[in-house]
């Protein structure tokens, strides 16, 4: 005996991973393009003062800034400046400090934002004279996190079009004099 009608069509096995590949590349879109960057800014004056005091002649000020990297990077870069922690920055984020002339060292370090977990860092040493400012890119890896951040030194004119996309982090204390 048969039985009129249509028999239930069977979903192709690749249709099932496109779906599933689909639900899950979304949900990571959004989950990155929540937040602009997960470090939070200073307030604007805060932010404009770092950017815009006068430096005393006898010191050398030092920019850290990281710009923007695609949103489904979901770590930060710890910044250090001969050895003092200066906080972390994430995207279109810097840092700021006044320091002594002479040789230094800046390490960039890779931190998951979630648990915190160290994953590479690198470094770059450099000389400044008193009175000169000094602009550090870093630039993260952007899907392969165990690979260590790339730190450059940038003339002055890169770096400070850099920094009028880019606000203080919250936490810094207050490096600039």
């Amino acid at each position: 005996m048969t039985t009129s009608g249509t028999s239930p069509r069977r979903v192709p096995r690749w249709a099932h991973a496109v779906g599933t590949l689909v639900a899950i590349t979304a949900m990571l879109v959004f989950n990155g393009c929540a937040s602009f960057s997960s470090v939070p800014k200073a307030s604007s004056e805060r932010d404009l003062a770092a950017k815009y005091s006068i430096l005393a002649p006898d010191l050398v000020r030092v920019y850290v800034y990281r710009l923007g990297a695609h949103p489904l990077v979901r770590y930060t870069s710890g910044i250090s400046l001969d050895g003092d922690g200066l906080g972390s920055i994430g995207r279109h984020r810097y840092v700021v400090a006044d320091i002594a002339p002479g040789a230094h060292r800046v390490v960039a370090s890779t931190i998951m934002k979630k648990g915190g977990r160290f994953l590479a860092s690198s470094e770059l040493s450099f000389n400044a004279a008193a009175g000169e400012i000094v602009f550090i890119r870093v630039e993260v890896p952007t899907f392969w996190p165990v690979d260590p951040p790339t730190l450059l030194r940038v003339e002055q004119h890169e770096g400070a079009k850099a920094l009028a996309e880019c606000s203080l982090i919250r936490e810094a204390s207050s490096p600039v004099r």
